[in-house]
C-alpha cells in the first residue's frame, strides 16, 4: 500500500521487513513521511508514515534510518525506527536551473565550484530558479557529478529564501542536538529556582511567601526531571550503524583535537576519502592522535591495501607536526574523541571496520559520552600513551 496526496491508499509491492528509509517531509497531520532507499523497479517507492520511537536526536528531511516495516490491520504500512543512520552522501544547497532532460544545480557556497547534473526523475518537480537541497550520487569523480533533489526550499528570488541562502552559505545551524536543548532547559530551570529562592528570602508577607514556596517546590521537581533528561543524553547507548556517522563527523567537524584508537588499520576504512578529510583537519591546525596495534611487532605479511593505508598515515605524520601516528602495541581499545564534543568507548574497530549496512550485519555496541568533564579526563588519561 502507498500513501498519495489525498490520504488514500493504493496497492504497491510490500517493502522488505527491515530496510533503510529516508525522510521526505510530513503529512497534513504532522506525521513524518519516509520512503525506502534503493527501491527496485520503475514504480515509485512507497511513502510510509514513520513511527519515531527510539530516536534521541532530531530526524530532519533527508535523514536516514534503519527501520522495520509493519503492516497494520487497515492495510496501511508504517516504518518503525530501529536506529538513525548518517546521510549516505554529501548534501548541497544550491539553485536549480531547468534544462532539457532535468537540469543542473549550482551550489550557493562559492567554495564548492562543482555543478551538479540532475535527471528529470531526480528533479522532484523543482522549477527553474528554485533553491533546493540535493544529495550527491555515489559515482566516480566526473566533471559534472550527478545529484538528486531531496528538498525544495522556494524560489531564490523570494524574500524569505534570502535568509535560507545566507544560512546555507555560512553553515549557520538550523537544528540543534537534543543534548544542547536538554542542557539549555536544565540551565533555564536551575536559574528559575535561584531567582524564586532569592525572592522567597526577601519576601515579608505570608500570602506571598506561601505562593513562592509552592512555585519553588514545582520548579525543583521540574529541575529534577530536566537533570534526569540531560543525563540520558550525556551517556547514550549506540549500535553498529551509529558509529560510521560519528567517525565522519569527527573527521569533518573537529576544531581543536581528535583522538582515534583502534587495534587494526585497513585500506577499506583508511581510504582516499578518509585521508582527504584527515589532511583537511591537519591543515587547519587540529591536533590529531591516531594509535593502533594489537601487537608490539607489525604484521609480517599485511594486505597491500592495508600497508598502503599505514604508509599514507605515516607520510602525513612526517608532513604535519600536529599528527601523532603511533603503534601503541597491546591495545584492544576502541576510542574516538572529538574536541570536547563527544567521546565514544565501543567494541567498534574505527580504522578497520566500515559498518556498511549493505554488508552482512555485525553487532557492535558502545557508549557515546557528551559530558565535557568526562571527555577531558579520558583524553588526559590516554594522552601519555602517545608520548
Amino acid at each position: 500500500m502507498i500513501r498519495n496526496g489525498r490520504r488514500s491508499l493504493s496497492a504497491a509491492p510490500l517493502p522488505p521487513e527491515a530496510t533503510v528509509v529516508e525522510r521526505l517531509g510530513s503529512d497534513e497531520d504532522g506525521v513524518p513521511l519516509v520512503r525506502p532507499v534503493g527501491w527496485p523497479g520503475s514504480d515509485p517507492a512507497p511513502v510510509l508514515r514513520l513511527i519515531e520511537a527510539g530516536l534521541s536526536e532530531p530526524f530532519p528531511i533527508g535523514a536516514r534510518a534503519a527501520a522495520r516495516v509493519v503492516q497494520r490491520q487497515t492495510g496501511e504500512i508504517e516504518a518503525r525506527i530501529i536506529r538513525a543512520l548518517g546521510p549516505a552522501n554529501n548534501r548541497v544547497v544550491g539553485v536549480f536551473h531547468r534544462g532539457a532532460n532535468g537540469g543542473s544545480v549550482v551550489p550557493v557556497d562559492r567554495r564548492n565550484r562543482a555543478e551538479y547534473r540532475v535527471t528529470e526523475p531526480d528533479a522532484g518537480g523543482a522549477g527553474d530558479g528554485e533553491l533546493v537541497t540535493v544529495e550527491e550520487s555515489a559515482t566516480a569523480k566526473v566533471r559534472f557529478p550527478r545529484a538528486r533533489v531531496i528538498q525544495r526550499l522556494g524560489h531564490s528570488s523570494d524574500a524569505g529564501v534570502i535568509s535560507l541562502l545566507a544560512i546555507a552559505s555560512h553553515d549557520i545551524p538550523t537544528e540543534f542536538p537534543m543534548v544542547a536543548i536538554a542542557e539549555a532547559e536544565a540551565a533555564r530551570v536551575s536559574q528559575a529556582v535561584e531567582q524564586v529562592g532569592a525572592k522567597l528570602e526577601l519576601s515579608e508577607e505570608d500570602p506571598e511567601k506561601e505562593k513562592l514556596r509552592e512555585e519553588l517546590r514545582e520548579l525543583r521537581e521540574e529541575r529534577t526531571k530536566a537533570e534526569a533528561a540531560l543525563a540520558e543524553f550525556m551517556f547514550r547507548h549506540i549500535y553498529t550503524y551509529d558509529h560510521p556517522p560519528l567517525l565522519k563527523e569527527a573527521l569533518t567537524d573537529s576544531k581543536n583535537r581528535l583522538m582515534i584508537i583502534s587495534p587494526w588499520i585497513t585500506g577499506d576504512v583508511v581510504d582516499g576519502d578518509f585521508l582527504k578529510h584527515l589532511e583537511g583537519l591537519l591543515r587547519t591546525g587540529v591536533a590529531v592522535y591516531i594509535g593502533y596495534g594489537i601487537k608490539v611487532e607489525p604484521t609480517k605479511k599485511p594486505e597491500p591495501e592495508d600497508q598502503w593505508a599505514k604508509e599514507q598515515l605515516s607520510h602525513l605524520a612526517h608532513k604535519y607536526q600536529n599528527l601523532c601516528f603511533k603503534r601503541l602495541g597491546n591495545t584492544h581499545a576502541k576510542v574516538l574523541i572529538a574536541d570536547d564534543k563527544f567521546s565514544v568507548i565501543s567494541s567498534f574497530n574505527w580504522l578497520s571496520f566500515k559498518g556498511d549496512p549493505s554488508r552482512p550485519f555485525r553487532d557492535e555496541q558502545g557508549i557515546k559520552v557528551q559530558d565535557k568533564n568526562f571527555i577531558e579526563r579520558q583524553f588526559q588519561e590516554l594522552l601519555p600513551r602517545f608520548v
